[in-house]
């Protein structure tokens, strides 16, 4: 699930599901190090697009750099705004078209 609002015009929007179809890293690094980018296969996408050879259409997400003031000093952090989504809250299934449901 997409976390924040990356490309609203095009349906890029916190909430947006997808399936990751490949992290890509620096050369020479691996986990636990911070992927270049990840490319996810968004559902209801039809915005531009990686296209593979089986017709996948991907779209690169690339870490992003978020800031905020601390009480005393100026802190950041540095990641892709992804997330699992396997299960989601009711509240952040507000809005969504979704295929299918289950209540717990």
């Amino acid at each position: 699930m997409l976390r924040i609002n990356l490309w609203t015009e095009v349906g890029l929007v916190n909430g947006s599901l997808g399936t990751v179809q490949e992290i890509i890293f620096e050369e020479n690094q691996s986990p636990p190090s911070l992927p270049i980018a990840v490319l996810i296969e968004f559902d209801n996408y039809y915005g531009p697009a990686i296209v593979t050879e089986e017709g996948k259409r991907l779209v690169p997400v690339s870490p992003i750099r978020y800031s905020w003031e601390g009480k005393k000093v100026t802190c950041s952090r540095l990641q892709v705004p992804i997330c699992f989504a396997w299960a989601i809250t009711i509240h952040k299934s507000q809005g969504l078209t979704l295929q299918k449901a289950v209540r717990y």
